[in-house]
């Protein structure tokens, strides 16, 4: 599915960058825009970005440079200013245009954080009339005005709307889209306890193993938010065992490697810092992980490391990635880290109340033979496992 209306303001920073360079013309000056933008000269940006449209108004550079323009309005707080900007962009490309969709959702926004949702919904209803017969746009628009709606207040009404879709769907992404959004309208509720029972109460009727993993997702990281440890632990304990399965079924190593990195951001996230650790480990340590992975893996590993209180380790650990990757800045990084160190300032232990009882109990992780995560098919194995001397028994999941 084509992605749900968001604001992306980079793409044209992107679109800038790829723009084809010539002596001359609207291609010369949108490079000119992009630097002036990249060396914070907003003015000049501005200037530059507005010669080029009243000098070449039917340019594809144009559409480009009123996209900046109106980043440069809404960044200055002239609401209006950016709007009329992207006015003209829906005036001359469709929501089946990129540039369309962008400049569509980034209206949205704007009005919905200026709480002008009068004005918001008017613009949804136009172009949800002039794309009456387009089921995906319109969609994308429904969507839109839940967030509209939750944000104004309404979240009931928001939720009820998100539910409707989430029941319709056929996929498993929409649906892991439209249950994020539902999750969001309880946060501007907040009520992180109503958004875990929600969740916990669409686990036994998941149609998919995949939407299984990613409501018990949900449920563990609402029950933390909310500071129920018991429930978190319970719910991690089955995002745990759904992850074993998926992992020991996959036979790609790269995937295998994905859905850890979920499980080892999600224990993280709720304060099992000890699995978060062992499964950021085997990651850094598979033969198959990506290096845009092990970046953010490394980085992890510090943050989790710090965390625990482990400040040696810390600094070890990056100075060893540093020999691993010799071309990386990892090595200044740890001579960075020891300055840091001697001046007591990675001094970061987390002493919150779910991280403290996660650590007083049995650790909550994969089972070594799940961990290994390498090309080949891996057997399941058992899905928890705990310290020797306080064994955790874990119900077995159902299908």
């Amino acid at each position: 599915m084509r992605k749900l209306i968001a604001l992306s303001i980079s793409l044209c920073f992107c679109l800038v960058l790829l723009s084809g360079c010539s002596s001359r013309g609207p291609e010369e000056r949108l490079q000119k825009v992009g630097k002036l933008f990249q060396q914070n000269d907003y003015l000049g940006a501005r200037i530059e970005a507005k010669e080029l449209v009243l000098k070449y108004p039917d340019s594809d550079q144009a559409i480009v440079a009123r996209l900046m323009l109106a980043q440069l309005y809404d960044r200055d707080g002239q609401p209006d200013e950016a709007l009329s900007e992207l006015s003209h962009i829906l005036a001359r490309k469709t929501q089946k245009d990129p540039e369309g969709i962008q400049a569509l959702g980034y209206s949205i926004d704007i009005l919905k954080r200026a709480k002008r949702y009068e004005e918001a919904y008017r613009l949804i209803d136009k172009f949800q009339k002039q794309y009456a017969d387009d089921h995906l746009t319109s969609l994308q628009l429904s969507v839109a005005r839940a967030d509209v709606l939750a944000d104004e207040g309404q979240t009931t009404p928001a939720r009820q709307l998100l539910m409707g879709f989430l029941q319709e769907s056929t996929s498993p992404q929409e649906r892991q889209h439209f249950r994020r959004l539902i999750g969001m309208t309880f946060q501007r509720e907040r009520d992180t306890t109503g958004a875990a029972e929600f969740f916990e109460s669409l686990y036994p009727s998941a149609p998919t193993n995949e939407d299984k993993r990613d409501i018990a997702l949900r449920a563990a990281w609402y029950y933390a938010a909310a500071g129920n440890y018991e429930k978190a632990r319970e719910w991690t304990e089955r995002v745990t065992q759904e992850f074993a399965k998926a992992i020991g079924d996959e036979l790609d190593g790269r995937k295998k490697v994905a859905l850890a990195q979920v499980l080892g951001h999600l224990y993280a996230q709720v304060g099992n810092l000890a699995g978060a650790l062992d499964v950021l480990q085997a990651i850094y340590e598979a033969p198959v992980t990506d290096q845009e992975i092990l970046a953010a893996v490394i980085n992890d590993v510090v943050i989790t490391l710090l965390r625990m209180g482990k400040v040696n380790e810390a600094v070890d650990f990056v100075r060893k990635a540093g020999q691993r990757f010799p071309e990386s800045p990892l090595a200044q990084q740890a001579v960075q880290m020891e300055s840091m160190k001697a001046q007591g300032r990675l001094d970061t232990i987390d002493t919150s109340p779910l991280v403290l009882r996660f650590a007083a109990d049995p650790i909550i992780t994969l089972d070594k033979k799940v961990l290994s995560l390498d090309a080949e098919t891996t057997p399941t194995g058992s899905a928890i496992s705990a310290s020797a001397d306080k064994p955790t028994t874990v119900p077995s999941s159902s299908e």
